[in-house]
C-alpha cells in the first residue's frame, strides 16, 4: 500500500517517529525525515539508510516557524502522498503545575503547527490523489 508512495513524518527522530518511519521504508515507502535537529536528522538517516538500503530526504526546519514551513513547500518539487503530523512538545509535571505559557507554547507545537502544515501541504496532496489515494495522519 505504501510501495513508491512519499511519506513525509514530522518529528522524526522521536521514538514513535522511528517506529513509523522504519514501517513506511518496510513497506517500500519513499521517506522524508523532518525535524528541528539537523544532527539528530542526519544521524537517523544515516542509520535508516544503512539498514534498508534506500535514500532518505530530511526537512529540517521548525514547525512553529511558519515562514519555513513555507520557504520549504515553496521548494518543494517532489510528490507528497502522504502527510503524518507525528511532532509533539509539552512540558512534563501534573495538570496544576504547568503555567499557561507552557499550555500556551504545546498547543502551538501540538495543535497549531500540525494545521498549519496540512494547509501549507494540502496542494501536493489534492494533486496527487487526483491520480492515487493521498492521506493526512495526525
Amino acid at each position: 500500500m505504501l510501495k513508491n508512495k512519499t511519506v513525509f513524518v514530522t518529528g522524526a527522530y522521536g521514538h514513535l517517529g522511528k517506529s513509523i518511519s522504519k514501517i513506511c521504508l518496510k513497506n517500500n515507502a519513499n521517506l522524508i525525515l523532518q525535524g528541528r535537529d539537523l544532527n539528530k536528522l542526519n544521524l537517523l538517516k544515516e542509520t535508516l539508510e544503512k539498514n534498508f538500503k534506500k535514500k532518505i530526504d530530511i526537512a529540517n526546519f521548525d514547525l512553529n516557524d511558519h515562514d519555513s514551513v513555507e520557504y520549504y513547500f515553496n521548494n518543494f518539487k517532489k510528490k507528497l502522498d502522504v502527510l503524518i503530523n507525528n511532532a509533539h512538545s509539552t512540558k512534563m509535571g501534573s495538570f496544576e503545575n504547568i503555567s499557561n505559557s507552557d499550555f500556551l507554547d504545546a498547543l502551538n507545537n501540538n495543535v497549531v503547527s500540525a494545521y498549519n502544515l496540512i494547509k501549507i501541504t494540502k496542494k501536493f496532496l489534492i494533486r496527487n490523489s487526483k491520480k492515487d489515494s493521498s492521506s493526512i495522519i495526525n
